[in-house]
């Protein structure tokens, strides 16, 4: 089973290796840590910045990207010690480049947080979670981060 672990820097990597830690892996099951780290696009208020601003904003997003996947990785492995986990940061935007990681590696399901906006927020901001399930190869797990009730 080939599993993708699609993290943002919210803290909702802690919520889904809790979810995941109900599921009974066997040997050589793959665990891949994603995180994304989108460009900075033209016409956003940080693209009038100076180039070098811009790219010190660039090389901290990756950093903190690398940190956290990390991080994530660590607590699988401890948790998963048989499984086969790896840890990888990538530029781009974030549905795409789940969806097209999801592809290229064959996974079985993707396990991402659902941070569950309502009302204006919910189209002001869009929603990765509905994209990737709509877009997505694979089954798609949503992960609440509410806490339960």
């Amino acid at each position: 089973m080939k599993i993708l672990v699609a993290i943002d820097q919210s803290g909702s990597n802690q919520n889904i290796v809790e979810y995941l830690r109900g599921y009974k892996l066997s040997e050589g099951d793959e665990l891949k840590v994603l995180h994304v780290v989108e460009p900075l696009t033209v016409g956003s208020y940080m693209s009038i910045l100076p180039g070098p601003i811009l790219d010190e904003i660039k090389q901290k997003a990756f950093a903190d990207g690398e940190k956290v996947v990390h991080d994530t990785a660590e607590m699988l492995r401890s948790i998963f010690p048989q499984s086969v986990v790896t840890a990888e940061v990538q530029n781009g935007f974030v549905v795409d480049t789940i969806v097209e990681k999801a592809k290229s590696w064959s996974a079985d399901f993707i396990a991402v947080a659902a941070h569950g906006r309502r009302g204006a927020n919910k189209f002001t901001l869009g929603s990765i979670a509905r994209a990737i399930v709509n877009e997505g190869p694979c089954s798609v797990i949503l992960v609440s981060l509410k806490p339960a009730a």
